[in-house]
């Protein structure tokens, strides 16, 4: 069987997604054919007519793998996936050999298949696939990634190890995410002596970089169902920011800089004015400035619409309501995503310059 990594968050927002897309390039760009797959995934979009998980899809498209979508995403678990497995409509048998069918296509000819999982350790238990059952069935070492500090790696370390070793799941080691580069002379130093005293190899620790949480306007559009009344052209701006119109339009403006979406009541024609000021004040060209999400599926006004239109700012409009509408747009920002080749390409480059993978190759191929 082909050698498999198998990288499994510690909690939500860990990172693993950075890791698994950086690791698959750090190991291409040595000459290995290195292979991804996502056993169990949640978020879906189209490849090749099949629903997918959308990293599956967005690293397909990157490497030009000719394989099948569901290869390399085999199984999704949607809005309904839990009700479904416990009514008994969908089997375990069933999404074990999904899994396995799929592991042999995405692995033949490859050198190293790195497998990512979902969530924390006990994901998928429901369908009793939880991440350490899919990683037994693939035969794969583990590789946990935990968030930065230096307790709460350890604490989440522990806790979830237990799951993969209660599978005879063996840990090629672990990675820490999200390291403040301000703090990392003194907590790296901490972390390598625990893991060290603990038998674990510590792969890496990998710095906080703000440009990987960074999301575009599309991308939001897309994570909430919002429809784009303006602004087509501006949807490849980047989020730097997110604020409630929750008070006076003066106060507002001190918020409005470039890269900011304003999350606006479609009713506050006054805070839509003011985001007009300042989409005039910060635009320098297409895709940057302020945008606005009107929220509550209102709309303003057609002859505040028409000077929206003119000065350009792009409009996004959200079925949701303001709190509802703010949360789910945190929820996108918070995981970090590398949801297109410039942070795939700034991925890589942080795998293969703070991660051992000299270490990770040997604990996998023996």
């Amino acid at each position: 069987m082909v050698p498999a990594a198998y990288i499994g968050g510690t909690g939500q927002h860990a990172g693993k997604t950075l890791i698994a897309t950086g690791m698959v390039g750090a190991l291409r760009e040595r000459g290995l054919d290195a292979r991804y797959m996502k056993p169990m995934g949640q978020r879906e979009t189209d490849l090749g007519g099949e629903a997918v998980d959308d990293d599956a899809a967005l690293l397909s498209r990157v490497y030009g793998w000719a394989l099948p979508p569901r290869a390399l995403s085999p199984v999704t678990m949607p809005s309904g996936f839990t009700e479904r497995v416990i009514a008994g409509e969908i089997t375990t048998e069933d999404l074990t050999a999904r899994i396995r069918d799929a592991y042999d296509v995405v692995s033949a000819g490859a050198d190293v298949v790195i497998a990512e999982g979902t969530g924390h350790a006990g994901v998928g238990s429901v369908a009793g696939l939880g991440n350490a059952d899919v990683a037994r069935l693939l035969g794969a070492h583990a590789v946990l990634v935990t968030g930065g500090g230096v307790g709460r790696p350890i604490d989440d370390f522990s806790l979830n190890s237990c799951a993969y070793a209660g599978r005879s799941v063996p840990v090629a080691g672990v990675i820490c995410n999200k390291i403040q580069p301000t703090k990392a002379d003194k907590v790296v130093p901490l972390l390598q002596r625990w893991f060290a005293a603990h038998g674990v190899p510590l792969l890496g620790c990998i710095p906080y970089e703000r440009a990987l949480t960074l999301i575009t306007l599309e991308q939001v559009a897309g994570g909430i169902e919002a429809d784009v009344l303006f602004g087509d052209e501006s949807l490849g701006m980047h989020v730097s920011q997110c604020v409630v119109g929750a008070t006076t339009a003066h106060r507002m403006l001190e918020h409005l800089q470039a890269g900011v979406l304003a999350i606006i009541p479609g009713d506050r024609e006054d805070l839509i004015m003011a985001a007009i000021s300042a989409r005039r004040a910060t635009q320098r060209h297409a895709g940057q400035g302020v945008a606005i999400c009107l929220t509550g599926d209102v709309r303003p006004h057609d002859y505040i619409l028409k000077l929206v239109r003119d000065a350009g700012l792009p409009v996004l409009v959200s079925h949701l309501g303001t709190f509802r509408t703010a949360s789910a747009i945190d929820d996108l920002v918070a995981k970090t995503v590398p949801a297109d080749t410039e942070k795939i390409g700034l991925a890589t480059r942080l795998v293969a310059q703070h991660v051992d993978l000299d270490t990770l190759l040997a604990q996998v191929m023996r």
